[in-house]
């Protein structure tokens, strides 16, 4: 369920305390919201400051119209607010993001009439002058406005700047309008003047205007805390209660598909109004109370006189009993007058849970967002038992690799039988199937399935150098006894004279090449198969796109400060390393476009030749995009898409990803510094694919030349390597 907050906004804290006793517990509303202009009040006397820490978690603090333009008051109510424990304080965006200044003044042009040609011309050439000295005093005066709002940007931003270092233990967010497009900027100013980014979060006030898909999709990526909803948004339908119209609640239901906690922002009057009645409701109760006690009194002394302790007993067990029921009754009868407010909290908990339940398979995948993992290094480290069984999990790999087994298999003994008169003697041989990485087995059990559904005899092998792992494969009873044949070693270097008719292999990383799959199945291609053998996969081909994600940067940022501490180069070789992420608000700023390719089997004259050097998995590219949009650009999204055999595919292209498969994150090759990007603007990379055992593995390189020159990243392999 998605967090729901009502936004009261009371005018007095004393209020807060009652809404908190009451609605809280009786509609479990996850958050009041209040504001923080409450210095000098009545919460600041003893009695109310001891009931705070029971009801500070269930407030969300905002700062008062005054501090956006005042440092002193800005402290002084972040500091009340951490003086009470309130762990969340969204801040007020500053009045320079309220209004639009951006007017058109329309020019009254002369009207024709009976003047005569001269006459007009001498009016039109006038009438022009004035125009272009009016524009001019126009251009002028934007060019000072907009000077003037610069200097109030960067000095709000730096105020706020300095408020991470004070208050730590807050949970910070700015609101910012989401359809101002001076909103983005000053969002991204603050952020970068912010030394601790993870600690400033997102409001995105949302207006009663529905605003454009671009924007929206921009803010995503953001990944906001709070959504404020205005509750002039809310319209009412035929049976008289709040809704959202269409594509409002579309958009909301997006938000809290993110996780994303919406705040109602309530009008004080009404509210007010609902506060007093419930106050009155609350005096009336007391004075109820106060009767009842008086009658229990008197009934005591009537009881005590008659000198009857069991009847006593009895009676004042009958009066507690009724005045039990009377405070449930008044309980059940004492919010009638939040219907209105309660109708919108209850509609946007309906939009939360009529959405489609998320899957265990995409919960499971919601831990890993925005989560850096160094890739795989296969060659130079044996996998863990725990690491083997994550990817055996994902059963839809497995049945597509099935599937391309069971074509292959088919081909190969239609090729048989179609030279069947030259090579008799090779008709009734089982194909030989070799299992190059085969690990536990995953592959293994499958080549045999798809043996029995084609009902083609196979002699199977399964090539492994992970001591482990053999252990494993060598004690599995396999289905229909089938024989395996266990074979320890590096697949680049086997000696043995068996010839396979073919190899499959599962050496596959997020960028297709990046955990080394050229290099092994090269060297498993000259030792061991046939001529026509085939090789599944056939081919792969990886993806590139440049990315906006706010929460991957984030989480870089705060990954290289603890993995440097104070060692500043320790934490610029953080910048340069790829990382295999599932980010969680990607943000594409071009189209993904395609980058390497690799085909197997490759031409034996060419491996033969190049096999020691390796050049002919050496790759160079340059690529750019044209910008869709103003944003940020973090660094480039890699994908893959691979061919398996013939039309089996597997892809973690976002335009053709495969259904239900998990394997597989994205590549995340980040920048050294976040790059502004504006609509239009060219992008243009190049990226290195480089590496051979002299030099001690393969690397990337990769570098931005467009809009910005940076520097190489990686260069050498100084920062990240994959070992030969």
């Amino acid at each position: 369920m998605t967090n729901i907050f009502l936004g009261y906004l009371p005018h007095r804290i004393e209020d807060l305390s009652l809404i908190l006793s009451s609605q809280v517990s009786r509609f479990q509303y996850n958050c009041v919201v209040t504001d923080l202009d409450l210095i000098e009040g009545p919460f600041t006397k003893t009695k109310n400051l001891e009931k705070s820490e029971s009801f500070c978690n269930y407030i969300i603090g905002l700062t008062s119209k005054n501090s956006t333009n005042n440092l002193k008051t800005l402290l002084s109510e972040l500091e009340f607010a951490n003086f009470l424990g309130i762990h969340h304080v969204i801040l007020r965006s500053p009045s320079f993001c309220n209004y639009d200044k951006e007017f058109e003044e329309s020019y009254v042009k002369p009207l024709l009439g009976n003047f005569n040609p001269k006459e007009q011309n001498q009016m039109d050439i006038e009438t022009n002058e004035e125009s272009n000295e009016q524009e001019k005093e126009q251009e002028q005066e934007k060019e000072k406005e907009k000077e003037k709002e610069q200097k109030e940007f960067v000095n709000y931003a730096r105020n706020i700047a300095k408020m991470f270092d004070k208050f730590t233990s807050l949970n910070i967010s700015l609101s910012v309008p989401i359809e101002d497009k001076r909103s983005w900027e000053f969002w991204l100013m603050v952020k970068s003047f912010s030394d601790s980014p993870l600690l400033l979060r997102l409001n995105l006030v949302l207006s009663d205007t529905l605003p454009k898909r671009k924007l929206t999709e921009l803010w995503k990526s953001c990944k906001p805390q709070y959504i404020t909803l205005a509750i002039s948004s809310f319209v009412t339908n035929k049976k008289g209660f709040s809704i959202l119209p269409k594509q409002f609640s579309s958009l909301i239901d997006e938000f809290i598909q993110e996780g994303c906690g919406i705040i109602i922002e309530c009008e004080n009057e009404v509210e007010d109004y609902q506060l007093q009645q419930l106050k009155q409701k609350q005096k009336q109760k007391q004075k109820q109370k106060q009767e009842t006690k008086q009658i229990s009194i008197n009934l005591n002394k009537i009881i005590s006189q008659t000198n009857t302790t069991q009847n006593s007993d009895e009676e004042n067990n009958n009066t507690n009993n009724s005045l039990n029921n009377y405070e449930d009754e008044n309980y059940s009868d004492q919010f009638g007058n939040f219907s209105e407010s309660l109708n919108k909290v209850l509609y946007l908990r309906h939009l939360g849970n009529k959405l489609p339940k998320i899957s265990k398979f995409k919960k499971s995948l919601q831990e890993f967002s925005d989560v850096l993992q160094d890739p795989l290094q296969p060659l130079q480290n044996n996998l863990s038992s725990y690491i083997y069984s994550v990817f055996e999990k994902d059963i839809t790999k497995y049945e597509v690799y099935e599937k391309a087994i069971y074509l292959a298999l088919i081909d190969l003994s239609k090729k048989r039988n179609e030279n069947g008169n030259e090579n008799e003697k090779n008709i009734d041989q089982p194909i030989s199937v070799a299992i190059a990485g085969a690990g536990r087995g995953p592959i293994v059990k499958r080549a045999i399935k798809a043996s029995l559904k084609s009902n083609i005899q196979i002699n199977l092998y399964a090539i492994e150098k992970n001591p482990s792992a053999l252990m494993v494969l060598r004690s599995i009873n396999w289905e229909n006894n089938q024989d395996v044949t266990v074979i320890a070693g590096d697949m680049r270097n086997l000696q043995i004279d068996i010839k396979f008719d073919l190899i499959i292999s599962e050496l596959l990383g997020s960028f297709g090449d990046n955990e080394l799959s050229p290099e092994c199945l090269d060297g498993v291609q000259l030792a061991c198969l046939k001529p026509n053998g085939i090789m599944i996969p056939q081919s792969y081909s990886s993806y590139l796109a440049p990315v906006s994600s706010f929460g991957t940067w984030i989480a870089l940022k705060e990954y290289s400060k603890s993995t440097g501490k104070n060692d500043n180069q320790k934490m610029k070789k953080c910048f340069e390393s790829s990382y295999v992420v599932r980010f969680g608000c990607p943000l594409l700023l071009g189209e993904i476009k395609k980058c390497f390719v690799f085909n197997h089997p490759q031409d034996s004259s060419i491996l033969r030749n190049n096999f020691q050097s390796n050049n002919h998995n050496q790759r160079f590219l340059k690529i750019n995009w044209i910008a869709k949009q103003d944003s940020v650009c973090h660094g480039l999204a890699g994908y893959f898409t691979t061919q398996l055999y013939k039309d089996v595919n597997l892809s973690i292209h976002p335009e053709s990803h495969t259904h239900k498969m998990a394997s597989w994150f994205p590549l995340f090759f980040p920048f050294s510094q976040p790059i502004k990007t504006t609509k239009g603007q060219i992008i243009e990379i190049y990226i290195w694919r480089i590496g051979n055992k002299k030099q001690g593995g393969m690397w990337y390189e990769w570098v931005m030349s467009k809009p910005l020159q940076l520097h190489i990243h990686n260069p050498n392999g100084r920062a990240s390597k994959i070992g030969l």
